[in-house]
């Protein structure tokens, strides 16, 4: 134990003295002094334990808070200053994780990182340090925050049991300072609708928390979070995701991971315009969804159904277990209560063994009542007569001269809903919330994101007259149920139908010669569409996220499909592809969980199909693996030497793939979430392997590099040849540390 030295504030006692303006300052009694009052020795002493304090409060306010190394701090400064409350009070805050931060008004609050919280006013080491307090003024201090913060713990406990969230959505909120514009909270908003709308009890603080401020602000952040199944953190710019309150969200929502308390992989992260290896380095480790992908709705939607399916498996026997002791426990009450509804009934028939005497009086009243209503209905006119009404008594009258075959009055033409805004002919914009529109005669198009975010709209009647649909017309139309489009129109805009997720199913008039960009792109409960023989091409992510589309015929007359363009369609199991169709984009077919094959009409000169998979006419390019099939290894053609982007994505049965010394180039997330993929041999032939290609493979624990020499991340950063031949280090580089940086080699 270090000597204790005595040194501090003249009139109290108390060591918290610094120098200001070239005095010194008491900042717990206030008081001044010149620095003539303090020896060499003092002024030695105090300095030291000032930067002993700061060293260990510095890991405190760090963002996030180093709580660890900060209790190792307070520790040693505890080990020479046994006798000063600052060590025992910061080794507290240290151990349960207390932080003071600005709440939204700008007001210093503690917050508490760490999700299993005690009440500390009991602990050793608190009590230490009242016990070590120089003046009262400190006891008091520490009496107070002690208090305050026992308050906000108490009110987590109170509302805790008041929240059941699946989701959580953490992101930068609108700031001035930082000139963030509220471009995040208007697109989190929107999701926070598109989640609600698929059933999901989701946590967004502008939407759930705008009653609550103040100290208690974090209370209610801490019981969401508790309830909470999935958390997606999102953000247009590396440095949001260090902000106090977002850093300090997802900082204890991981905690809570590490401690079991959540699922392994519930966090899930969605960045926007920028390279996600600037991400914090605790969040790089960790599924990542790019925002500026068109399709980023459907993969945090597939990403939350995926976790929350695997939750369910796990609590099911906890669950049922739970279940039966209550049906037990129910039993046993309701046996209860039938025993005393038994007694209670049995002691009524005691008591009332004679019936009530039958009111003479009231009866009467009853029957003459019964008279006089017969009366009324007989004195009514006949059904020839027609009554009008007095305006001085405003009473029904009847009026002889009018008789019911009066001449019919001519149908008015029906007026247009004012709430649609249409100029020269085009619907620019409808400003209304009904949930059926009629669009009038005379309207020849609907404008650009003429009905976007309109949440409230069910059906849509579209007159003859119209010949076009604009860019988004329909966008994010979420109840959307059913539309009829016309043989007038010919043309219909990019991301027309995008997540119009309760549409069913459509029909395509044979007048539309292309499907354009995201037509219908997560329309989420759309089953079948009819696509005409006059499309020649259909676009990218035309279909991308139509998860329940079972079925879908493309027609002799199309050339082209897209990149993305059945991207995410889960239920499709087979596809057909025509001899006209000469091109297929990147990723047309990725994420078709169900796909078992891919056929390929015989005369097609551009593509082929082997064993259901899709590959270019001259073999070089694995174009799509059918990841529906149930094989466990799969040998890839040696005639290959491009394996495409998202070939094998979310492929849940293979074990083992079998990669050719004719490959030379892997592509972007190629293997991505392959989740059941154990090792994989890379040949020396490959020198290119794409962004994220073996991301989120979470059971490939072993890489072999038949030759690991020269190869770099993202071009400059050379990867460490001792690593690269260790197979468990360089599965982890592959599918963790760089998995985010495009790799190459070079010679």
């Amino acid at each position: 134990m270090g000597k204790t030295v005595v040194f501090g504030c003249k009139e109290c006692g108390s060591p918290h003295v610094r120098e200001r303006d070239g005095k010194l300052f008491c900042a717990s009694c206030g008081t001044w002094f010149e620095k003539n009052v303090e020896t060499d020795e003092e002024r030695d002493a105090r300095v030291k334990y000032i930067t002993r304090l700061d060293r260990a409060e510095e890991l405190l306010s760090m963002s996030p808070p180093r709580f660890d190394d900060a209790e190792d701090h307070f520790r040693k400064f505890i080990k020479d200053y046994p006798d000063h409350s600052d060590g025992y009070w910061g080794l507290v805050r240290a151990r349960y994780g207390i932080k003071y931060e600005d709440d939204t008004k700008g007001k210093s609050v503690p917050s508490c990182y760490k999700s299993s919280y005690k009440d500390f006013r009991i602990d050793s080491d608190f009590m230490k340090a009242l016990s070590c307090a120089e003046n009262d003024k400190i006891y008091g201090n520490l009496k107070e925050q002690a208090e305050l913060i026992a308050g906000i713990c108490e009110e987590w406990r109170k509302e805790a049991g008041k929240y059941n969230y699946d989701i959580f959505i953490s992101f930068k909120g609108k700031n001035e300072e930082l000139k963030i514009s509220d471009e995040d909270q208007r697109e989190m908003n929107d999701l926070y609708d598109f989640l609600k709308d698929e059933g999901y009890s989701v946590f967004f603080s502008p939407r759930s928390m705008h009653k609550h401020t103040g100290m208690y602000y974090d209370a209610y952040i801490f019981s969401a979070l508790q309830s909470a199944k999935v958390m997606i953190v999102y953000g247009s710019n590396p440095e949001y995701f260090t902000s106090t309150w977002v850093q300090n969200e997802w900082t204890r929502f991981l905690r809570m991971v590490d401690n079991g308390e959540k699922k392994n992989g519930s966090c899930i992260v969605v960045y926007n315009g920028f390279n996600p290896y600037e991400l914090p380095h605790d969040l790089r480790r960790i599924q990542a969804v790019d925002a500026s992908q068109r399709r980023f709705y459907i993969d945090i939607l597939n990403c939350v159904k995926k976790i929350l399916a695997e939750e369910k498996k796990v609590d099911t026997n906890e669950e049922l277990m739970r279940k039966i002791e209550e049906l037990k426990r129910d039993n046993e009450e309701n046996q209860k209560r039938q025993e005393e509804f038994q007694k209670s009934l049995e002691e009524k028939q005691r008591k009332n063994k004679q019936p009530n005497p039958i009111d003479n009086n009231a009866l009467t009243e009853l029957l003459q009542e019964i008279e006089e209503a017969k009366k009324t209905t007989s004195s009514k006119p006949t059904q020839s007569a027609v009554t009008t009404t007095s305006a001085a008594t405003q009473k029904p009258v009847a009026n002889p001269s009018v008789t019911a075959t009066a001449k019919p009055q001519e149908s008015k033409k029906p007026e247009v809903d004012p709430d649609l805004e249409i100029v020269k002919g085009t619907l620019v914009k409808y400003r209304g919330n009904k949930s059926e529109v009629v669009i009038p005669d005379g309207v020849t198009s609907i404008g650009k994101s003429a009905f976007s975010h309109c949440s409230s709209l069910t059906s849509v009647v579209i007159g003859d007259s119209v010949t076009s649909i604009g860019n988004h017309a329909f966008f994010r139309c979420f109840r959307l149920t059913s539309i009829t489009i016309p043989d007038s129109v010919t043309s219909i805009g990019d991301g027309a139908f995008y997540s119009c997720s309760s549409l069913t199913s459509i029909t395509i008039p044979d007048s539309v010669t292309s499907i354009s960009e995201s037509a219908f792109s997560g329309c989420f409960r759309l089953t079948s569409i009819t696509i005409p023989n006059s499309v020649t091409s259909i676009g990218a992510w035309a279909f991308g996220g139509c998860s329940k589309l079972t079925s879908i015929t493309i027609p002799d007359s199309v050339t082209s499909v897209g990149a993305w363009a059945f991207n995410s369609c889960q239920s499709l199991t087979s596809i057909t592809i025509p001899d006209s169709v000469t091109s297929i984009g990147n990723c047309a077919f990725s994420g078709c969980s169900s796909l078992t094959r891919m056929i390929v009409d015989e005369n097609n000169q551009y593509y082929k199909s082997i064993e259901g998979n899709l590959y270019t006419i001259d073999g070089k390019t694995l174009v799509q693996y059918a990841i529906g099939k149930k094989d466990t290894s799969f040998k890839i053609l040696d005639s290959v030497e491009f394996i495409g982007a998202r070939a094998f994505n979310s492929c849940q049965s293979l074990t083992s793939i079998t990669i050719p010394d004719s490959v030379t180039s892997i592509g972007y997330e190629t293997f991505s979430s392959c989740s059941s993929l154990t090792s994989i041999t890379i040949p020396n032939s490959v020198t290119s392997i794409g962004l994220q290609a073996f991301y989120g493979c979470s059971s490939l624990t072993s890489v072999k590099f038949i030759n690991a020499n020269g190869w770099h991340a993202e071009k400059t950063i050379k990867l460490p040849l001792l690593f690269l031949n260790n197979d468990k280090m360089a599965a982890k580089y592959l599918t963790d540390t760089y998995t985010s940086c495009k790799w190459i080699k070079k010679k």
